[in-house]
């Protein structure tokens, strides 16, 4: 008596828990499973959190064939003991036990849904780069003590000598004029003093 006892006690375990699943996702991702039970074409079907005891554990429910969405959750019964579940909008605290879980006279059957989500990776941006522009402009800047008042800028200009085209660079040309002063005589009359000269 006791050997029948314990082959219904395991046949019954066997019927109302199927083999587990176990998916992971990132946050703010999706993750998308099917589960199967067996003789369960036209079932309704559930989708509960842990430990699936009361019905606000309940997540969603679809019928046979159907397709149903709750929130973050979308169910779709494919007519032959088969729905497919879709996870959204993924957060780190959704991390744990589901069950998927098929109604029928007597026990409900499980399959154990094992999630875990992981913290999203972030690519630092790469800043974007603008190009930089400078600007070269043709200044004359003085020298302390230099005459600045002649100034040649002489430009690039072909030159053809002998039939051979030459080019002639050159930069800008300073021309810098000093005056020197002679001595000066003492001169009882100034009249008599000869003039000061200034000389090139």
């Amino acid at each position: 008596m006791k050997t029948i006892s314990v082959f219904f006690l395991l046949l019954y375990a066997k019927w109302t828990v199927e083999a587990s699943i176990n998916t992971e996702g990132f946050e703010r991702g999706e993750v998308s499973f099917q589960c199967s039970h067996s003789f369960a074409t036209k079932n309704h079907k559930y989708f509960c959190k842990d430990p699936c005891t009361a019905n606000t554990d309940i997540l969603a429910t679809v019928k046979s064939g159907e397709r149903v969405k709750s929130e973050r959750i979308i169910l779709v019964d494919l007519g032959n003991g088969v729905f497919t579940v879709t996870f959204s909008q993924l957060q780190l605290s959704d991390s744990g036990r589901y069950w998927c879980a098929v109604d029928r006279p007597g026990f409900d059957t499980f399959t154990a849904v094992y999630l875990t989500v992981k913290e999203a990776v972030t690519t630092p941006a790469i800043p974007e780069l603008s190009p930089t522009w400078t600007i070269i402009s043709n200044s004359t800047q003085s020298t302390p003590g230099m005459d600045t008042s002649m100034v040649t800028n002489v430009t690039s200009a072909p030159n053809s000598t002998s039939g051979v085209e030459q080019n002639i660079n050159t930069g800008t040309v300073w021309s810098s004029l000093s005056t020197r002063r002679l001595p000066t005589q003492n001169c009882a009359h100034q009249h008599l003093c000869p003039q000061q000269l200034n000389v090139a």
